[in-house]
């Protein structure tokens, strides 16, 4: 797994590439437990180059939501193949975390209070 890391105004994009399983999400938790220790609670997780997800990637995901949510921070979800987004929909996470199509819309969204978010959804 490889995490790509960028600033996009107050929030930080992760790209992640490869597989996030028991042997790759310790590096996931440390890169963003150490991100939100330096202040930063604006996430999104662009998942485009991403394979696979064990439910230990998963809950990385949970406990980092926790976290922000707890100093008023969020993280949301973009660019999900298949293989992945059905992952979390039988994991009931796509009732947990926002998900988009796009990054630009995952980020679109942090600008935008008012309007209705553009979700991508498991059919």
């Amino acid at each position: 797994m490889e995490i790509k890391t960028k600033k996009a105004g107050e929030v930080i994009v992760l790209e992640i590439t490869g597989r996030i399983d028991a042997f790759t999400s310790e590096k996931l938790e440390a890169e963003l437990h150490s991100i939100m220790n330096a202040g930063k609670l604006k996430f999104v997780i662009n998942f485009e180059k991403t394979n696979y997800i064990s439910s230990s990637g998963l809950r990385v995901f949970l406990g980092s939501h926790k976290k922000l949510s707890e100093n008023k921070g969020q993280i949301k979800f973009s660019n999900m193949p298949d293989p992945v987004l059905k992952v979390f929909a039988l994991a009931g996470f796509d009732k947990i975390f926002e998900i988009y199509s796009t990054e630009k819309e995952a980020l679109e969204d942090f600008n935008e209070t008012e309007s209705e978010p553009k979700k991508q959804s498991y059919a």
